[in-house]
Formats: C-alpha cells, sequence, structure tokens
C-alpha cells in the first residue's frame, strides 16, 4: 500500500467571503436581529464565516499545503481594460469591501499563508498554482466560481 500524495487546498478567499457575507446577511435578515459587529460597531459576520470555513477545511480534510489567494484592490480594472463590461454590473457592497483587510489580518492570526498580486484575482493566482504544482501532489480548489471546471483533471 502506497503513501497518500501530498494534498494542496487552494481557497478562493474573496470567493468565501461572498459566500459569506450573503449567508450572514440573508441570516440577519431572516432573524430581524443585529448584524454581527465588532466591538466597534463594525461589520464581521464575512470574516467570521469565512475563518468558519477555513477551519472546516482543516479539520476534515488531511491538507499538507493550504494557501487563501485573494483579489488584489481594482484586480478587475486589468480585464476592464481588456473587456471594457468586465464585471459592470458587480459592485461589492462597501458593507463587505471593510472587510477584506480583516480576512487578511485573520489569516495571519491564523498562520494561513494568503497571497495576491497586483492587477490579478484570485482565479487568476489559482489558476498558476495548479500549473506550477508537482504532479505527485494532489490539489482541491475550494471556489463556487464555475471557471474552475477547466482546470479539474486527474489530480
Amino acid at each position: 500500500p502506497g503513501s497518500k500524495p501530498p494534498l494542496f487546498m487552494l481557497v478562493d478567499g474573496h470567493g468565501c467571503l461572498y459566500q459569506s457575507y450573503y449567508a450572514t446577511k440573508r441570516s440577519d435578515e431572516e432573524n430581524q436581529e443585529q448584524k454581527a459587529c465588532n466591538a466597534h460597531g463594525q461589520p464581521n459576520g464575512a470574516v467570521i464565516g469565512f475563518i468558519e470555513m477555513l477551519l472546516r477545511f482543516q479539520r476534515h480534510f488531511d491538507i499538507t499545503h493550504f494557501a487563501v489567494m485573494m483579489d488584489a484592490e481594482n484586480a478587475a480594472n486589468t480585464r476592464r481594460a481588456l473587456f471594457p463590461d468586465y464585471k459592470i454590473d458587480r459592485d461589492t457592497p462597501e458593507e463587505l469591501r471593510r472587510q477584506f483587510f480583516k480576512a487578511r489580518e485573520a489569516c495571519d492570526a491564523l498562520g494561513v499563508h494568503w497571497h495576491e498580486s497586483a492587477g490579478y484575482e484570485a482565479d487568476d493566482l489559482i489558476n498558476t498554482y495548479v500549473q506550477e504544482v508537482s504532479k505527485d501532489t494532489d490539489v482541491c480548489i475550494v471556489s463556487a466560481d464555475k471557471d474552475f471546471v477547466q482546470l479539474v483533471g486527474p489530480r
């Protein structure tokens, strides 16, 4: 019996933050409760959900390498220069935008490697990492972005 290959989990950080934001927003509206906020009254529901996701992944998978990829600020502008209508109707809610920095801080506090690169979105970085990972390593991409289907392969 051979040993299991290493598992590299790549997380679409912004995608997970969006999921957490809308899940907590929906929960707040349904329960008519006060929004999840920190001691200073700043919304933090997306960050809390994001942290819970990361911890759940680490608990349930035998991960040897783990990284969160984040969109760089104004990363969509790079694609918008080529395709003017790119994400034209997808504004990030300000309440969520203010939580992006906190998510990076949370990754640092948890010892989770995160990466961003000027002009690039998380999906660009994930694609690059997938192409560069050793052929002896299994890769797991965590994202709701259907564009990642094109990266699915034997690993």
